[in-house]
């Protein structure tokens, strides 16, 4: 112990600590039962007095033990639950969805049926959209005697990717990418 920090010794203390409540808890505040017994959900037992072993001066002790139930089994989770949905009126219809989305915070100006096939349809056209606006095409050359075009500083020929887009075709003063299924043509700029 000599060799331990001061940081170590505290931790040591509070996992002991710890280790300690753990066990007053399952000895004496739980009686030795675990998690998975069903006291708190089932009806009480009824008990009845049985002679037990004699104890150390010869007398009979009488202990309660409880007598055997006809109740229902609870040991499955499924089972705990339905029991106490029957005995506590707990309508199953009435509970609210833990991961559906608020309608506060749904958006308002976007239709409420729409398509998997038309959402994406309208997010292939924004893509589109977006490359227009963000690519710069800088000048159109040939080499070897093909057209080359220059996009964002990167020399490309018809067939070439930029990102996601593959440059479908090159005319003397604009050029077309094809993103998604969509056609984007992309002008030569003037300055």
């Amino acid at each position: 112990m000599k060799n331990l920090t001061r940081k170590h010794k505290m931790y040591l203390g509070v996992v002991g600590v710890g280790l300690l409540l753990v066990i007053i808890d399952q000895v004496f505040v739980l009686g030795g039962s675990g998690p998975d017994t069903t006291e708190a959900v089932a009806p009480p037992a009824q008990t009845q007095p049985t002679p037990r072993n004699r104890d150390r001066r010869g007398s009979k002790a009488d202990t309660a033990r409880p007598a055997a139930t006809e109740g229902p089994d609870l040991s499955q989770v499924s089972q705990r639950l339905t029991y106490v949905s029957a005995t506590h009126a707990i309508n199953p219809d009435d509970a609210l969805d833990a991961f559906s989305v608020s309608q506060a915070w749904a958006p308002r100006d976007r239709p409420k049926h729409i398509g998997p096939g038309q959402a994406d349809a309208e997010a292939a056209r924004l893509a589109a959209e977006q490359f227009a606006r963000t690519r710069r095409l800088q000048a159109i050359v040939t080499q070897d005697g093909q057209p080359v075009a220059i996009v964002d500083n990167q020399l490309l020929r018809v067939g070439d990717l930029l990102g996601k887009a593959r440059l479908h075709s090159i005319a003397a003063r604009s050029v077309v990418f094809e993103l998604s299924g969509q056609k984007v043509q992309i002008d030569l700029n003037k300055d």
